[in-house]
């Protein structure tokens, strides 16, 4: 029996050797919660290294930040804040409301930038006819406090940036959040504060407002003021943000760089290279200072591209892209670098690693990665630990290392209950197969918040892309009693417009652009029209837009206002080969008793001209698309008359001035109309002038008449032009009738019908057709004054202006104009233009096959100051000469116009 028990023991105390010399080491992946939108919450390790990535400034180079982050989010590198300085604040911004990598790329490459920064006038499309005709006329527009001008403090209004950055914002999958923190990923926006000089990091607010204040470029954009501060572009004092990223106390910063050097000496030309060159000189010093901070600095300021060159965004995004791709094991290393630096772990080597006779999913995945290794340590498992956590389905994950000759992994874990079930609440919009689509992979798999997260942001991008601005997620929630998800959604209705009614803009002026949204759920199409709208009333210098819930859990529109100055004053100036030199001044109050109507006097015209109105008109009367003018005017234009000169030679003619006369209106009219969208007008009026036709020199005195003419007038214009001048689509028409009797108190009875219309269709960017169609009749007793003008640069190639006059005309051309691709400063073009038509002073004396003909070239140049036009055209016909008709070829004639028409 001592024998058996010695031997027992025996066993037993070799067995227990044997398991002392099997070391086991317990490795537990510490966890902390981290809060996602909709109330998701995830478990992540705490050996995870916060990413900060720091976007610089850099004009159009800063679109190259869009490839960096596409390459960094394929690669896996976990980005946790985003700092973005003015370009890189838009890009950052938008990327941490929500907008997938593919939505982002397709709206930036999309937007036309140059229109949004270097274009001061407004989008014409916005604009009713009336207000075309305005801005088309102004060389510039300064606002007056009081009597006192105001000098503008940029160039560009930034009225277009600020309504995109809007859209933006309000479509964002995370259109509602105020806190950058809870945004998908913690976003700062860098400004500089305009009166203490001080770099502002905006961290809460309107995000748009935010995006905005980081790119106000000096002198292009305004500042924007928000509470008490004066905010301009970031670039000043932080252009790489890497100061304002290392507050923020990141694990590894990333920094992307896209700054533009110092201008050379040969690059600094104008008056704006040398202001830009100043506005760069501190930040590049900063530059300097900081580059060399950030864990990895992305420099890709070797690109060959100025900060104002939006062209082919496709390849900015790509540059960035692959870039990035050609660092990206430099990114990766430093990332797991920072991730070792964490664990902190001893340096325990393990040796010989190898899976038990019975191994798991995640045992085989995680040896699979490390079996290759010479050896292994703490390390190198709690980082595949962390990695295998980031997918969400654990609630735990601890590794065993039993350690002899080799090294047995054992990994514990515990997964998330499966979802069972998935609840949708609230859907109203879209049918229950268009919202299952986006959960339906869920369904029997373990609870995940970051996949859960995927579906719920592609799920607010369908209703997004459906035109739904105001559908939000308000939570979700997991019962793991019944393993059945819970998704509530608030489809929302819009219940009222807030905004500060002690404005000098009476609040029906405002409401009634948005009255058409309460009650609906917000479409983007309606909402966007709504806000071109306010914006074109010109009445506000910015406007800033957000939803806010009230005690009640209403949602409402917020409305931020910067009202303009009413009083404004207008300056424009042309010169011309037939009226020589003219100016023309337009004062004004645009915001009359603050119910958004007018009420003005301008004055233009030369020495053969002048054109002196006093007007008052609304665009809008109340709420409805009536429309209103009344006017008081003075008018007088100089005439030359013009006669054959006799020749020996039948196949040439020519035609000299023999006499001039002085053409004088005085009086008034009224007119009522309705608006047909943006693009028309149908109005009718009712005129009382005086007609005065006075000799000057040569004229013989029977012609001279003074005529009080009282008419109706049914007018009908179209202007769908994208731009002035030189248009390059669109059309404009005006046509209307007019008839004078003596029963309304006329001194002479007449009718007379016109139609206008030219037509602009560009075939690849540089080619435009230019279809014209002028056509006219009037009765016998139309008198001299009203009679239709035919000659001229814009008119009739060949002749001069006012050359013919007559009761009916007819006139057709075609031209054709090429936009030469060598910029010289500004955009030239020359053009060819082929005319046919002719007019009579009486319908018997119309012959079709005594038509004239002229032809001309024009070289144009869309100057600052106006439109360039210098032409040469020439004049032909087939004269009668029995029994032959034979072609009759007139001189040529020149042509210049430089300005504005009046």
């Amino acid at each position: 029996m001592k024998t058996i028990n010695k031997l027992l023991l025996l066993m037993f105390l070799s067995f227990y050797g044997f398991l002392s010399a099997q070391e086991v080491v317990n490795l537990e992946l510490p966890l902390k919660e981290k809060n996602l939108p909709f109330g998701l919450i995830q478990k992540v390790s705490e050996y995870k290294p916060k990413v900060c990535l720091a976007l610089s400034g850099g004009g159009s180079r800063g679109i190259v930040h869009l490839g960096v982050i596409k390459a960094l989010v394929e690669e896996g590198i976990p980005i946790e804040y985003i700092v973005g300085t003015s370009m890189g604040s838009v890009v950052g911004g938008l990327f941490s409301a929500g907008y997938s990598l593919n939505d982002l790329d397709s709206i930036i490459t999309n937007i036309n930038w140059e229109e949004l920064f270097f274009v001061t006038s407004e989008d014409r499309r916005n604009l009713f006819v009336d207000q075309k005709i305005t801005e088309d006329k102004a060389l510039f527009t300064i606002r007056l406090d009081g009597v006192t001008p105001v000098i503008p403090q940029a160039i560009n209004t930034g009225k277009k940036i600020s309504n995109l950055l809007t859209n933006l914002t309000l479509n964002a999958p995370l259109n509602e959040i105020k806190n950058f923190n809870k945004l998908l990923y913690k976003f700062r926006a860098v400004t500089t504060e305009l009166i203490s000089g001080k770099r502002i990091v905006l961290n809460s607010g309107s995000l748009s407002e935010a995006m905005r204040a980081s790119s106000s470029v000096s002198f292009l954009l305004p500042p924007i003021e928000i509470d008490s501060l004066v905010l301009v572009d970031g670039g000043i004092v932080d252009n790489l943000p890497i100061a304002s990223a290392e507050e923020l106390n990141p694990d590894m910063l990333i920094a992307s760089d896209v700054t533009s050097p110092l201008k050379t000496r040969e690059n600094i030309i104008y008056p704006w290279d040398i202001a830009d060159q100043l506005v760069t000189i501190p930040s590049r010093k900063l530059w300097e200072e900081n580059k060399d901070k950030a864990d990895i600095l992305l420099d890709l300021s070797n690109l060959e591209r100025s900060n104002n060159n939006f062209s082919n965004i496709t390849e900015l995004i790509e540059f960035g892209y692959q870039y990035t791709k050609n660092n990206i094991e430099r990114i990766k290393k430093e990332l797991l670098r920072k991730y070792f630096e964490k664990i902190n772990s001893d340096n325990t080597k393990f040796y010989n690693l190898r899976l038990n006779n019975n191994p798991n999913d995640v045992e085989k995945k995680i040896y699979l990665k490390l079996k290759d290794k010479p050896y292994l340590t703490k390390a190198d498992i709690l980082f595949e630990l962390s990695k295998m956590n980031e997918t969400g389905i654990f609630a735990n994950l601890s590794a065993n290392l039993k350690c002899s000759e080799e090294t047995i992994l054992t990994i514990n874990y515990k997964l998330n209950p499966k979802i069972k079930k998935i609840n949708i609440y609230g859907i109203t919009l879209l049918t229950d197969n268009d919202i299952n689509k986006f959960f339906k992979d869920l369904r029997n798999k373990p609870y995940s918040s970051p996949e859960i997260l995927k579906s719920a942001l592609n799920l607010i991008r369908y209703y997004r892309n459906n035109k739904y601005m105001l559908t939000n997620i308000n939570r979700i929630f997991y019962d793991k009693a019944s393993q059945e998800l819970n998704i509530y959604i608030d489809e929302n209705k819009i219940s009222d417009i807030i905004f500060d009614r002690n404005l000098r803009t009476i609040p029906p002026v405002i409401e009634r652009e948005f009255s058409n949204l309460l009650n609906t759920h917000l479409r983007s199409d309606a909402f966007n029209e709504s806000l071109q709208n306010l914006s074109a009333t010109d009445l506000f210098d910015n406007i800033v837009v957000s939803f806010k819930k009230d005690s009640m859990a209403n949602k409402n529109l917020e409305l931020k206002l910067d009202e303009k100055l009413p009083n404004v004053l207008r300056f424009g100036v042309r010169f011309d080969n037939e009226n020589y030199t003219q100016a023309a001044l337009d004062i004004r109050n645009e915001n009359l008793f603050g119910n958004g109507s007018e009420l003005g006097v301008s004055l233009a015209g030369g020495k053969r001209n002048m054109n002196l109105v006093l007007e008052h008109k609304s665009n809008r009367i109340f709420d409805t698309y009536l429309t209103y003018k009344a006017q008081v005017f003075y008018k007088f234009n100089d005439v030359n008359i013009y006669k054959d000169d006799n020749s020996e030679f039948v196949d040439r003619f020519s035609r000299s001035k023999i006499s001039e006369y002085m053409q004088k209106f005085y009086g008034g009219f009224i007119g009522v109309g309705a608006h047909l969208k943006k693009i028309g007008t149908l109005t009718t009026e009712l005129k009382y002038e005086t007609n005065i036709i006075k000799g000057l020199t040569n004229y013989a005195k029977k012609n001279e008449y003074d005529k009080n003419i009282t008419s109706i007038k049914l007018r009908l214009q179209i202007d769908s032009q994208n731009k002035y001048p030189y248009p390059t689509k669109g059309i404009f028409i005006n046509t209307y009738y007019e008839t004078a009797q003596e029963a309304l108190g006329s001194d002479v009875s007449f009718a007379k019908f016109s139609f206008n219309y030219i037509g602009h269709f560009t075939i690849a960017n540089r080619h435009t057709i230019q279809p014209k169609f002028i056509f006219g009749f009037a009765d016998n007793t139309l008198p001299l004054s009203q009679h239709f003008n035919f000659g001229g640069q814009n008119n009739f190639m060949g002749y001069r202006e006012f050359e013919f006059r007559g009761r009916q005309i007819l006139i057709t051309s075609i031209a054709y104009r090429y936009k030469i691709p060598i910029n010289i400063l500004f955009d030239t073009y020359f053009s060819f233009r082929y005319d046919l038509g002719s007019s009579w002073s009486k319908q018997e004396k119309i012959k079709l096959k005594y038509l004239k003909h002229g032809f001309g070239l024009t070289l144009s140049v869309n100057t600052p100051i106006g439109r360039a036009d210098f032409s040469v055209g020439k004049s032909l016909y087939l004269k009668d000469t029995s029994p032959e008709r034979i072609l009759s070829k007139g001189p040529y004639v020149f042509y210049f116009t430089f300005g504005y028409y009046y």
